[in-house]
């Protein structure tokens, strides 16, 4: 099935003009034996098509995986996400107390800080009344 799937494409010319004149020249019964010394030419052509695809994916996998990385160890979709939690000074807190299920108060028990994403919402609706200035430096309060 998948060589009819491959000979149907290059009759088409989906494949490159060399196939399809190649396939054309089979349908035709004209079966003239290929050069052994162009065959070989041609496969060498292909792996090194094929040698330079993959690299071009890799090195673009890991330009792409390299900027992410970067972006998040800087802090850069911190401050996106969260504008209006203290920016970098933040950024290290959050990094140790976000997402684990547990309220660690301090600033990021903020209105900008989302609450420390979602981990202080049910400190804040068992103790709607706890606030006040001094409760930034309120720490671990579950």
């Amino acid at each position: 099935e998948t060589d009819n799937i491959a000979f149907q494409l290059a009759a088409h010319g989906y494949l490159g003009e060399d196939l399809r004149q190649a396939t054309l020249a089979i349908e035709d019964g004209n079966n003239a034996p290929i050069n052994v010394i162009s065959a070989e030419r041609q496969r060498n052509q292909g792996i090194i098509f094929v040698r330079f695809t993959f690299l071009v994916l890799l090195a673009t996998m890991i330009g792409s995986w390299s900027s992410i990385f970067y972006y998040q160890r800087s802090g850069f979709y911190f401050e996106r996400k969260f504008p209006d939690c203290g920016g970098k000074e933040n950024f290290k807190l959050a990094v140790e107390h976000f997402c684990d299920d547990k309220c660690h108060g301090g600033p990021l028990n903020s209105v900008g800080c989302k609450f420390e994403d979602g981990d202080c919402t049910a400190f804040n609706k068992e103790y709607p009344s706890c606030r006040g200035a001094g409760l930034v430096r309120l720490t671990n309060v579950e």
